[in-house]
C-alpha cells in the first residue's frame, strides 16, 4: 500500500474513533455520577421505575459506567477489543436508560442521543481503532 492511499484510508474515517472514545469517558463518568445519586436516594431523582428500586439502578448504572470509562480508555488506546466492548455497552446502556428514563426524562433523552452518537462514530466509522498499517 503507498502512501497516499494509506493517507486517503485514514482520513475517511479520521477523529470518530476518538470522538467515540473521549464521549465514553464523558457518558461513564456521568453515569457514575447518577449511580452514586440513585444510591444516595437524590431529590432530583423520581422513584418511577419500570422495575426494582433505586438502589438496583444505582448498582447497575454504576457498573454500566466503569465499563464505559474502561471502554473509552481501551478505544483511545485503539485496541480492537475497545470497539466491541464499546458497541455493546452503548447498546445496553440506551437500554438501560430506557429502563431508568421515568426518573429524569430530559437526562435520558440527552445519554440515548450520546450512546446513538457513540454507535455511529463505533459502528460506521470505526475502522480506525485497530491497528494502523506501517509502510
Amino acid at each position: 500500500m503507498d502512501q497516499a492511499s494509506a493517507t486517503a484510508r485514514a482520513a475517511t474515517g479520521t477523529g470518530w474513533a476518538t470522538f467515540a472514545g473521549v464521549f465514553f469517558l464523558v457518558a461513564g463518568t456521568f453515569q457514575v455520577i447518577e449511580g452514586i445519586a440513585a444510591l444516595s436516594k437524590s431529590r432530583y431523582l423520581v422513584s418511577q421505575l419500570l422495575f426494582a428500586n433505586l438502589e438496583f439502578w444505582g448498582v447497575v448504572l454504576l457498573i454500566v459506567g466503569g465499563l464505559g470509562i474502561f471502554a473509552g480508555y481501551a478505544i483511545l488506546s485503539r485496541q480492537e477489543i475497545g470497539r466491541v466492548i464499546g458497541i455493546g455497552l452503548a447498546s445496553l446502556g440506551i437500554v438501560v436508560q430506557l429502563m431508568f428514563i421515568n426518573t429524569n426524562q430530559s437526562w435520558g433523552l440527552v445519554m440515548i442521543a450520546v450512546y446513538i452518537a457513540i454507535l455511529y462514530g463505533l459502528i460506521v466509522k470505526g475502522e480506525e481503532t485497530g491497528e494502523v498499517p506501517r509502510a
